[in-house]
C-alpha cells in the first residue's frame, strides 16, 4: 500500500509544478488584490467592486449568509454594510496556475444595518485569473472573535 501513496504524492507534486505553483514571485501581487477589495468597500467604489468580483462570486459573511456579486455590491451601495476600516494582521497567498488562494486575518470596523461591530475575522478568498485579470470568485469569513 505504501508505494501507492508515494506515487500519489509524486503525482500531486508534478501537478503543482505543471500548473505553475509559485510562492514568492506573486505574493505581493496577490496580497494587493485583498487591499484593492478593502479599498473598494471602504470607499463604496462599486465600479472597482464590479471589476474585482467575478460574475459567479459566492460571498459568505461571518454570520453565514451568502450573497452573489450583484447582492453584495447592492448591499455596499445602499449602505446596509458600511465598512469603516479594514486592517490586515496577517496574510498568506498561494498561486496554483490561474487560481490563487489567500488566507488572512483582519481587524474590521463595520456598520451593518445601523449596528456597529468590531470584528477580527479570518478570510479565505479564492481568485481566478480571467483574460489576464484576477477576480474574486469566493469569499468566506470566519467570525474569529471581537478585535
Amino acid at each position: 500500500m505504501l508505494p501507492k501513496f508515494r506515487f500519489a504524492g509524486q503525482l500531486l507534486a508534478a501537478g503543482l509544478i505543471m500548473t505553475g505553483w509559485t510562492l514568492s514571485e506573486t505574493q505581493d501581487e496577490l496580497k494587493a488584490l485583498d487591499q484593492r477589495w478593502a479599498d473598494a468597500v471602504l470607499h463604496t467604489d462599486v465600479a472597482a467592486l464590479g471589476r474585482i468580483l467575478s460574475d459567479d462570486l459566492v460571498y459568505t459573511h461571518t454570520d453565514g449568509h451568502t450573497e452573489n456579486k450583484a447582492q453584495f455590491i447592492e448591499s455596499v451601495r445602499q449602505g446596509k454594510t458600511q465598512y469603516q476600516s479594514i486592517e490586515f494582521d496577517e496574510s498568506n497567498a498561494r498561486q496554483f496556475g490561474n487560481t490563487a488562494v489567500i488566507v488572512s486575518r483582519a481587524r474590521v470596523k463595520v456598520k451593518i444595518d445601523g449596528q456597529e461591530r468590531n470584528l477580527h475575522p479570518r478570510f479565505l478568498r479564492v481568485y481566478v485569473k480571467h483574460n489576464g485579470v484576477w477576480q474574486m470568485v469566493a469569499h468566506m469569513a470566519n467570525p474569529g472573535g471581537p478585535s
